[in-house]
C-alpha cells in the first residue's frame, strides 16, 4: 500500500471551506442534541449534488464497507499510512503523533469499491448520496488511532449491525412449563430472533423466587424481533399472559 503524502477534499462544494453550506466539525447539532463529529460537503442545495464523485482523499486502503438506509447510511472507511513527511506535519501542527489516520465516506449512494481495495488519492470510491439522511451530501470525516479510539477495530461508531453479522435464534413449536421465573428468556440473543407457535403454561406457580420479571416470555433486548402465536397459561395467575419485552412485532398471542 502506498503512504499517504497529501490529503485533499474528497468531493465538490460550494463556497469557501470552512465556511461553507453545511455542518462543519463541532459545529452544534440542535436536533440531535450533539457536536457534529464531522464536515458535511454539499455542491449547491438539495439534492444538486446527489450522484457526483466522491474521491479518495488520500493513497489507502479500504477496511471498511456497509451499506444502511439508518444512521451514517452506506458507508466507507480508509486507512492510510503516513509518509513521513506528513506525518511530521501532523506532528508539528496538530501535536498528535500517529503513523496512520482514518477516513470515513458517509451518506453515499452509491459505493465503487470493496474492503481490502489499495486506493490512490484522488480515486473515485463512490457517488454522494442522502442515506441515512433526509438531503443528500457527503459527511467526511478524519480521524487518528489514539487513546479510546485505538482500542477499537476502526470506529466506535456502530456500524455494521446486520443479522448478516450478529446472528438471531428461532425459538418454535415448544411446550415449555413448570418453571421457576420464565418460560423463554433472553438478552442480546434476542436481537432479529423469531418466537412463535409455543406453549408456555405452569411459569412461576411454586412461587421459589421473588420480583417483577416473572414472565412466559421475556427479552431484554427485543431489537427487531418478531413473538407471534404464542399461548401462555397460568404465568403469574391473576394476571394472565405476561411478555415482557419491547417488541418490533407482537401478534397473535393467546392467553387462559
Amino acid at each position: 500500500m502506498k503512504n499517504a503524502e497529501k490529503f485533499i477534499h474528497p468531493t465538490k462544494f460550494t463556497g469557501n471551506w470552512p465556511n461553507w453550506n453545511g455542518f462543519a466539525f463541532l459545529d452544534w447539532h440542535k436536533e440531535n442534541n450533539v457536536y457534529h463529529p464531522g464536515e458535511d460537503y454539499n455542491f449547491g442545495y438539495g439534492d444538486q449534488d446527489l450522484g457526483q464523485d466522491t474521491n479518495c482523499t488520500a493513497n489507502g486502503i479500504v477496511v471498511h464497507v456497509s451499506k444502511r438506509t439508518t444512521g451514517y447510511g452506506n458507508l466507507i472507511i480508509c486507512k492510510h499510512n503516513l509518509g513521513y513527511n506528513l506525518r511530521k506535519f501532523i506532528k508539528e501542527t496538530y501535536g498528535i503523533d500517529t503513523n496512520k489516520l482514518y477516513s470515513l465516506y458517509a451518506h453515499l449512494k452509491d459505493i465503487s469499491v470493496n474492503v481490502g481495495d489499495e486506493i490512490d488519492c484522488g480515486q473515485k470510491i463512490g457517488t454522494v448520496g442522502k442515506s441515512g439522511t433526509k438531503w443528500a451530501h457527503l459527511h467526511f470525516e478524519i480521524f487518528a488511532p489514539i487513546g479510546e479510539i485505538a482500542k477499537k477495530a476502526w470506529r466506535f461508531y456502530p456500524v455494521g449491525w446486520s443479522k448478516e453479522k450478529i446472528g438471531s435464534h428461532i425459538i418454535r413449536n415448544n411446550v415449555v412449563f413448570d418453571c421457576g421465573q420464565a418460560g423463554i428468556v433472553g438478552s442480546l440473543g434476542g436481537v432479529y430472533s423469531k418466537i412463535y407457535n409455543n406453549h408456555i403454561y405452569d411459569i412461576w406457580t411454586k412461587r421459589i423466587f421473588s420480583g417483577a420479571e416473572m414472565a412466559g416470555i421475556k427479552i431484554h433486548a427485543s431489537i427487531d424481533m418478531l413473538i407471534k402465536n404464542n399461548f401462555t397459561a397460568t404465568v403469574r395467575p391473576s394476571k394472565g399472559s405476561d411478555i415482557l419485552a419491547a417488541c418490533g412485532q407482537l401478534s397473535g398471542k393467546a392467553n387462559a
